[in-house]
């Protein structure tokens, strides 16, 4: 017998710790009458000590479901329930992501596109967090069903509306945990997923908007990295899916030559939402900062945050062609 890979090991030991801990937990709070404000604190704190990680505790999963070891039927009924405590409904992740982004990779036809929007407009970026929250269930059900795949589709309907119930069901039993517990995790988990995306498909190019290379930002931050499985390497991991997180560092060092001449984008120091809360507040001075130059060429300050604007604008030239193409 092979010896279990340490990346699986890793993220087992953090399921396996999360499993008899959250659902316990958060179980407690929900159903017991006299759930009392210390008891819903002390949960609180638990979620939030792990609340990123378990993202990409998730994503990871996702991707490499073999980390279930011989129990993957049952691993997944267990993060499904899991997943309630953080803000997530049933499939719908594993779907969003592996099924629809990772095929689409931000093109006009991804569900969660950044393309059409001005990426450093807090107006443009409601607009896309309130069409994801309200538009998932039918969005992303209508995409496989188009693309004749309608056991996805039915399994993301029922998986966000199972979600919903269950919430439902609880906020009846008993209406402030059920808000405290399963209500906060939810939008938190839906803001955060959104500003994650938004940054990591942000900085555009709209020569060749459909370039990995030119599409997608790489951030080497070394706490959220350590913490998230090097989620920070984005880039990477659109090239290499399943590519084992302790790994991609190493990877990075070797092609980081050619990805500068291929005109990726690298930033040192924020994570994605650090990113985003930059861009969101115009921080373009602090985002030159972090810029990294791969490419081996010297850039003032002044050209940096020019490239790095030019790169924020919408992008409807492959909305344009696509419609085109289909009349």
């Amino acid at each position: 017998m092979s010896p279990t890979p340490p990346d699986h090991v890793a993220l087992r030991k953090l399921f396996i710790r999360l499993l008899v801990t959250i659902p316990i937990s958060g179980t407690f709070c929900l159903v017991y009458p006299g759930t009392t404000w210390w008891m819903l604190a002390i949960h609180a704190a638990l979620v939030a000590n792990d609340f990123d990680r378990f993202t990409l505790l998730l994503h990871n999963l996702s991707h490499i479901p073999t980390v279930y070891g011989p129990f993957r039927r049952v691993g997944r009924y267990a993060l499904a329930y899991l997943g309630l405590f953080f803000g997530q409904t049933p499939a719908t992740y594993r779907a969003h992501h592996v099924g629809m982004h990772h095929r689409e990779e931000n093109g006009i036809d991804d569900v969660s596109s950044t393309l059409p929007f001005q990426r450093d407009s807090v107006l443009d970026f409601l607009r896309y967090f309130t069409s994801f929250v309200f538009g998932t269930v039918f969005l992303l059900p209508h995409y496989f069903w188009r693309r004749k795949r309608k056991d996805w589709a039915l399994m993301t309907f029922f998986g966000e509306l199972s979600g919903y119930a269950f919430f439902a069901l609880c906020f009846w039993w008993q209406p402030v945990p059920a808000l405290m517990v399963l209500g906060l995790p939810f939008a938190m988990s839906r803001l955060l997923m959104m500003a994650g995306n938004w940054a990591q498909h942000a900085f555009i190019d709209p020569a060749a908007p459909q370039d990995p290379y030119r599409s997608i930002l790489t951030v080497l931050a070394p706490r959220y990295n350590r913490r998230c499985f090097n989620d920070g390497y984005h880039l990477t991991h659109h090239l290499h899916p399943v590519m084992a997180f302790d790994e991609i560092p190493k990877h990075f060092e070797t092609v980081k030559a050619d990805w500068g001449r291929r005109g990726a984008l690298v930033f040192a120091g924020p994570d994605f939402v650090a990113v985003w809360w930059l861009l969101m507040w115009g921080r373009y001075r602090s985002l030159a900062r972090c810029y990294v130059p791969i490419d081996g060429v010297t850039r003032s300050e002044d050209e940096i945050i020019e490239m790095l604007k030019a790169r924020l604008v919408p992008i409807r030239t492959v909305a344009a062609e696509r419609a085109t193409a289909d009349a």
